[in-house]
């Protein structure tokens, strides 16, 4: 007679291990990744793993966010596009405040300026950037509220916006007229200090000249 102990062998669960058919995701382009300013589509990183997005076909022409440094965005326009297969393509970017300079195709973002927007403002277009927030924005024009207080009525050319690091600098062509090129700057004296001393060299010649031909 058979054990009634003995395990009924058509209710054992089959564990064995089936043939593995997934696919490890594919990486996310750096035109995909989100930036301060690129969010991320509906559904986080795995609905922006299946989106199709193709990278953006930039024209010359276009009004665009290019980095001047790797963490920050400037405002400009793509004045021409070099093809380089060895480095990889290039844009001459026409930057809003006067300065230009070629940087590479991915690290340039559509043209975003926004309300609640976190941004960086040279506030009374001097050369420092102080933080702030962008109240209202009418055409190129732009309300800022600075963190360290009051408001102002700016240019989206005295703004610029940080942003994740996917590039390197831009490679100037042409300083900003607020700008100091490297050359300028070695020294290490403000450029307050030179005026003073000019000034106070040309006094000392004009009151010396004085002294000699005075009767």
């Amino acid at each position: 007679m058979p054990s009634s102990n003995l395990p009924n062998l058509d209710k054992i669960p089959d564990m064995s291990l089936g043939e593995r058919s997934d696919k490890l995701p594919s990486p996310v382009p750096p035109w995909e990744m989100p930036t301060s300013i690129q969010a991320q589509p509906e559904g986080g990183v795995a609905a922006a793993q299946k989106s199709e997005l193709a990278p953006p076909r930039w024209q010359e022409g276009d009004q665009v966010l290019a980095p001047w440094e790797p963490m920050f965005l400037y405002p400009g326009t793509i004045s021409q596009i070099k093809v380089d297969e060895a480095r990889g393509d290039q844009a001459l970017i026409e930057f809003d405040d006067s300065g230009a300079g070629w940087v590479f195709l991915y690290s340039i973002c559509p043209r975003e300026i926004a309300n609640g927007q976190r941004v960086q403002c040279r506030r009374g277009n001097g050369p420092h950037y102080i933080s702030c927030e962008i109240l209202d924005v009418d055409g190129d024009d732009v309300h800022v509220q600075f963190d360290e207080g009051g408001v102002e009525w700016t240019t989206v050319a005295a703004l610029r916006i940080p942003c994740i690091e996917n590039g390197p600098a831009a490679v100037p062509t042409r300083f900003a007229p607020w700008q100091t090129p490297p050359s300028a700057s070695g020294t290490g004296i403000p450029s307050w200090a030179v005026t003073a001393i000019i000034v106070v060299v040309l006094l000392f010649l004009r009151l010396g000249c004085r002294a000699v031909f005075s009767p």
